[in-house]
Formats: structure tokens, sequence, C-alpha cells
């Protein structure tokens, strides 16, 4: 199971999990088959619209890309479609953050 601060994020029963209050406010499972993978979308485009999902480790450090690049619009939504493990960076060697003081994400 994968939880921040007590909340289940990948609860299958489907339902909207309330907030506590805390930095993720609510959660909702979502059918992820139909999106668009990250992974097949050319990093040096702009996304101004559409959903995407996320699914690897790779596919992260894309949207790092992306988004710090500035090509991220407003109307673009990505969606978690998989647990990815992070724990080849856990002492933060390697990994970029995902936005910057000037490209928020």
């Amino acid at each position: 199971t994968t939880e921040y601060n007590g909340i289940n994020l990948l609860s299958s029963s489907g339902e909207s999990v309330a907030s506590s209050g805390q930095f993720i406010e609510e959660i909702t499972r979502r059918d992820t088959y139909g999106m668009t993978t990250l992974a097949s979308v050319d990093e040096s485009i702009s996304l101004t619209s559409g959903t995407y999902s996320i699914s690897t480790a790779e596919e992260l450090a894309k949207l790092a890309a992306i988004t710090n690049n500035g090509l991220i619009g407003e109307n673009t939504e990505f969606v978690l479609a998989n647990d990815i493990d992070l724990s080849a960076y856990s002492t933060s060697e390697g990994w970029t953050p995902i936005g910057t003081p000037s490209k928020i994400f």
C-alpha cells in the first residue's frame, strides 16, 4: 500500500478520499486505459491540454523535463497510473525535481 498522511493513495474501492487537512486534498481512482501515456509524448512539444498517464520513473522524469522547460499548459492533467519505485533516488542524487521557482508545477 502507498500512504500519505494516513491516506491510502491506491485504494481499489473507487471512492474519493476526504481531505485530512494536509498536502493531498482529494484522491479519486481513475481508469487510465484510454489515456495517452507520457512516454509517447515528444518532450520538446508544448502540452496545452489533455490527460496523460504516468506509470514509470522515466515518465516521471520526463514530466520534470517538460515542466522545467515551461511546456505544460494550464489545461493539462497528469494521472499516476502505477506505483513508481524511486528508491534508486533515495539520496536525491540524479533526480531532477518537477518544477522550478520560475516554472511552477
